[in-house]
C-alpha cells in the first residue's frame, strides 16, 4: 500500500512538471502584450502616424507558436480608412524586436485596392 503511494506521488511529480513546462515554454506569451504594444506604436509613430488615428488590437495564440508560427496577431484599422486591415508582424526573437506590415485585408466587400498606409 505505501509503495502504491510512492508512485502515484511521483506520477503527480512528473505530471505536474510536464504542465508547468508546456505552460512555460509554449503557451505563456514570452513577451508581454503591452511591450508589444509599445513596439508597434514606437513603429507607427516613425512612420509619422500618432496613436489617434488608429485602433490597434493584439492577440496572442500559442496554437501558432506551437506550429512554429508568429504567435502575436497584430491588427491595424486606421480612422481615414476604416474597411482596411493592416497586420502587422512582430519579430519578437531578434535583437532588436523589429515591427514589421505583413498584410492588408479589405472588410466590407472593398473593391477599390489602393490602400492608403501600405509601408
Amino acid at each position: 500500500m505505501k509503495k502504491m503511494t510512492i508512485i502515484m506521488s511521483v506520477c503527480l511529480l512528473i505530471l505536474a512538471i510536464i504542465a508547468i513546462s508546456l505552460y512555460i515554454g509554449i503557451i505563456k506569451p514570452p513577451i508581454d502584450s503591452k511591450a508589444v504594444e509599445q513596439d508597434v506604436v514606437k513603429h507607427l509613430h516613425s512612420k509619422g502616424i500618432s496613436q489617434e488615428k488608429y485602433d490597434l488590437e493584439i492577440s496572442y495564440r500559442w496554437d501558432s507558436k506551437l506550429l512554429g508560427y508568429n504567435p502575436y496577431i497584430i491588427k491595424v484599422v486606421f480612422k481615414d480608412e476604416p474597411d482596411v486591415s493592416y497586420h502587422y508582424t512582430y519579430h519578437y526573437k531578434s535583437q532588436i524586436k523589429e515591427v514589421t506590415q505583413s498584410g492588408v485585408a479589405p472588410m466590407n466587400n472593398r473593391e477599390d485596392k489602393n490602400f492608403k498606409h501600405t509601408e
